[in-house]
């Protein structure tokens, strides 16, 4: 049964990693080469071998069982993307900044947080749900999140070919292992990618806290439409949707939760890398970090006003 003891605690664990992470770079412990060496240990190794594992252990079947989870998490991104374009005109944004916002708007943090949270609180054997949410996010943030992150109808391109990426295709070549119906106990080679997977929640605070270290604090929260980000994407959307989900019968509690989670999270840090060398790249730098040190405060917030409002 979930507690939210065990989140409060999860989260002083990341914060302190995290904190470790921010002022070991601040004291150049840590190199930026060292730096990008963890974040891609994270994207070429440590996530995908998550997705190995979750999958493997639980069967290709899972996913056909699940394939309404898979199509509301779709709608949802959709859903996303009008609220961020809503949202993005109240804080008087238009142009390239109002494409990149709905870019931001619409997707979440699943791999750098989302992964570890859920594992470290649920258990990695609850992770499918997380799973499914990747494989929406992974196919449509290179292709739609692209297009809004680089301009949109200001002068975005869709980048196809850019969904190949690690984690879309250790999702694939996981699938295609659990359809045939390969069984990883006891052979020795899944058990060395397991133990990677186990880095995993480590090593994404480590270098988040690294991450840190780049962001002007006084002009990232001088920005109205962070805190309309926040307030709303982060804290009253998930309150929000947690009866709604609660009510569709295919979906249980655990699974409930871990999609309110999911809604919590911050702005997904993919979009930084693809408005690099664009003109909204310090824009979505700072929306990203901002977002992600908010969210310490804001996912143990909206758990604690779950249990308060709706007594569970």
């Amino acid at each position: 049964m979930f507690s939210i003891g065990v989140l409060y605690q999860e989260f002083a664990i990341f914060a302190t990693v995290m904190l470790c992470g921010f002022l070991g770079t601040k004291l150049r412990w840590f190199s930026v080469d060292v730096q990008k060496s963890i974040g891609k240990l994270m994207l070429y190794v440590c996530i995908p071998a998550v997705v190995l594992r979750v999958i493997l252990q639980a069967g290709g079947s899972a996913f056909f069982l699940h394939w309404r989870l898979f199509l509301m998490v779709f709608l949802m991104t959709v859903s996303l993307m009008l609220l961020g374009t809503f949202v993005g005109k109240v804080c008087k944004l238009s142009g390239k900044r109002l494409e990149a916002y709905k870019a931001l708007f619409m997707f979440h943090n699943t791999g750098y947080m989302g992964f570890p949270l859920v594992e470290s609180i649920f258990g990695i054997g609850k992770m499918l749900p997380m799973i499914i949410h990747s494989i929406s996010d992974n196919l449509l943030v290179w292709t739609v999140g692209n297009y809004f992150i680089s301009g949109g109808k200001y002068g975005g391109k869709f980048a196809l070919k850019r969904i190949c990426n690690p984690i879309t295709l250790s999702i694939l070549g996981s699938l295609l292992l659990a359809f045939i119906g390969v069984n990883p106990d006891g052979i020795f080679l899944f058990d060395a990618i397991f133990g990677l997977a186990g880095m995993t929640r480590y090593l994404c605070m480590l270098w988040l806290g690294m991450e840190l270290t780049k962001l002007s604090f006084v002009k990232t929260f001088k920005m109205p439409c962070l805190f309309a980000y926040a307030a709303i994407k982060m804290v009253l959307l998930p309150l929000l949707a947690y009866p709604l989900l609660r009510r569709l019968g295919f979906l249980d509690e655990t699974t409930v939760l871990i999609l309110f989670l999911q809604l919590s999270l911050p702005a997904m840090a993919t979009i930084g890398v693809l408005s690099q060398n664009t003109s909204e790249q310090e824009f979505a730098s700072a929306m990203i970090l901002g977002s992600m040190l908010l969210s310490l405060l804001t996912i143990p917030l909206v758990f604690l006003l779950r249990t308060r409002l709706f007594g569970v």
